[in-house]
């Protein structure tokens, strides 16, 4: 952060996290957060906040756009894209995988597709792996189960926390079928730039056209 003139903020100690044992641990890190979250993290003139909550009004878009009964049974609840958006974009969904190995893996995955907005993909299909239970809940109920099932300090409900490899072809799936229009405002939300015309089939670690 001094070396970039830029102050620390809240979530990046998750995301340097899978960086910090390497040899060239810093380096790689500060090259991740320049590609992929530089617009959220590292320019000094705009407020983390008002960029957060920019990305997360286009998150909600996003889950509209693909899930409107789950989107309209959050709103119902009270529960707007900045509550439960919130801490996927500051940790890049670090702070909602299994463990860091898997963190390892889906920032990988990031580098090898190219794609900041694949964590997008990646809250949207967090959300709707609890997509029937959040659905059959009542109302008053809504926020118990989306706190339960995604919270990472409660041994009791650890079991339930979705696994990467169930994750990520849902994730590539939906940015896939996601308008160029809404996926490159995604992508720009983050790291100012354009999504890639490619992405990877998760499976065989080949890439396809889009």
């Amino acid at each position: 952060c001094i070396d970039r003139n830029t102050p620390y903020r809240q979530g990046l100690n998750e995301i340097a996290a899978p960086f910090v044992l390497g040899r060239k641990g810093f380096a790689l890190f500060s090259e991740f957060c320049s590609r992929y979250v530089d617009t959220l993290y590292a320019s000094p003139s705009t407020s983390t906040r008002s960029t957060l909550l920019a990305a997360c009004r286009l998150f909600g878009r996003l889950l509209a756009y693909h899930d409107s009964p789950l989107v309209l049974q959050l709103a119902d609840a009270g529960l707007s894209p900045a509550l439960y958006g919130t801490p996927w974009l500051l940790t890049l969904c670090a702070r909602s995988l299994e463990s860091l190995d898997a963190t390892c893996r889906l920032f990988d995955l990031i580098i090898s597709i190219n794609e900041p907005a694949l964590v997008f993909g990646f809250g949207l299909a967090l959300l709707r792996s609890r997509r029937e239970p959040l659905l059959r809940s009542c109302v008053s109920r809504v926020p118990e189960v989306l706190a339960h099932t995604f919270s990472s300090s409660s041994p009791r409900i650890s079991c339930q926390t979705p696994k990467l490899a169930q994750l990520a072809p849902a994730a590539i799936a939906a940015l896939d079928n996601t308008p160029t229009s809404l996926r490159t405002a995604l992508t720009k939300a983050l790291a100012g730039g354009g999504p890639r015309q490619e992405s990877m089939d998760y499976n065989t670690g080949t890439r396809r056209s889009a």
